[in-house]
């Protein structure tokens, strides 16, 4: 039973609201007030009836949990029977999975630091773009290069060694 836990983990961490995120943030944010103020133009100026403004919080409800749902979700890093999984949680009910990677053929698990993955497309899920605890996978794919980041935690740096050997575990590692 301990052989098991030890080649399985899971981890899960919220985005946070900053580098693309909180542009996306931002850029919803006005839009849904120019939404607001053409909604409020086109009522009481061209239409000229006022009491249609009463019905903007209806058009808001169907609007906005479409469009901020993306934005507001939950990354879960997993270890499943050889294979690291990202997916995304959406209201705790609805998953998508976002990378799949086979551990036993990454070139490299190991921190992430600036330089460390030229010449290879970063896909980029961590929870924060400045967590102390950044690691990153790189594999190949179809003859390409691909840089998976991640939040790591000792378990599940663990984990991974017990895949891949290539991978480099820190003790400074949140538990």
């Amino acid at each position: 039973m301990t052989e098991s836990r030890e080649r399985t983990a899971s981890y899960g961490v919220r985005q946070k609201a900053s580098g693309k995120n909180l542009r996306l943030r931002l850029m919803l944010l006005s839009l849904y007030l120019a939404l607001f103020v053409g909604y409020c133009v086109l009522f009481l100026s061209v239409v000229k009836m006022p009491q249609l403004i009463a019905l903007f919080p209806i058009l808001l409800l169907i609007i906005v949990p479409p469009t901020w749902r993306p934005l507001s979700c939950e990354r879960e890093y997993s270890v499943e029977c050889g294979f690291f999984i990202v997916e995304n949680l959406y209201s705790f009910s609805k998953r998508k999975e976002l990378a799949r990677v086979e551990i036993r053929s990454a070139k490299e698990i190991a921190p992430y630091t600036a330089g460390a993955v030229r010449g290879a497309r970063v896909q980029d899920y961590r929870g924060d773009t400045r967590s102390p605890d950044s690691y990153y996978v790189l594999y190949e794919k179809n003859g390409r290069r691909y840089a998976l980041l991640f939040e790591g935690t000792q378990k599940l740096v663990r984990a991974l060694r017990r895949y891949n050997g290539a991978t480099a575990v820190l003790d400074t590692l949140r538990h």
